[in-house]
Order: C-alpha cells, then structure tokens, then sequence
C-alpha cells in the first residue's frame, strides 16, 4: 500500500499519474464516498423538485381559490 494520500475534495484537480499510485483499497474507498455522495445528491435532487411541484401546486390553489388558505 502507499502512502499517497489524495483528498476526496481534490480528486477532479489530482493528475491521473497521482491516482494511479493509489492502492486498490484506497481507490475502492474513494468510489465508496463518491457513490455515497452519489446517492445523497440524487436524494436531494428528488426532494427538491418535489418541493418545487409542491409549491407550484400551492400557488396555483391561491390564484384558484382567490388567495385565501
């Protein structure tokens, strides 16, 4: 294993020829965060458009219904 370490952060900015030193575990722990945040940026993604039909609902129930709630 070696001792390069590469800061999740900084991997767009990390050379390929700095990855390449890496060991699979360590590349394999890089995938495991990136598919976690992944899946955690789908998940907001998911919730955030579903606010945004939630409110356009809401909206257009106030201009139906004269405003009042």
């Amino acid at each position: 294993m070696t001792d390069t370490i590469v800061n999740y952060e900084d991997i767009e900015k990390t050379p390929a020829a700095e990855l390449l030193e890496l060991s699979h575990e360590q590349l394999d722990a890089l995938i495991k965060r990136a598919e976690r945040a992944a899946y955690r940026a789908d998940t907001v993604v998911h919730w955030l458009r579903g606010i945004k039909v939630e409110k356009t609902f809401r909206e257009a129930g106030n201009r139906n219904h004269g405003g009042a709630q």
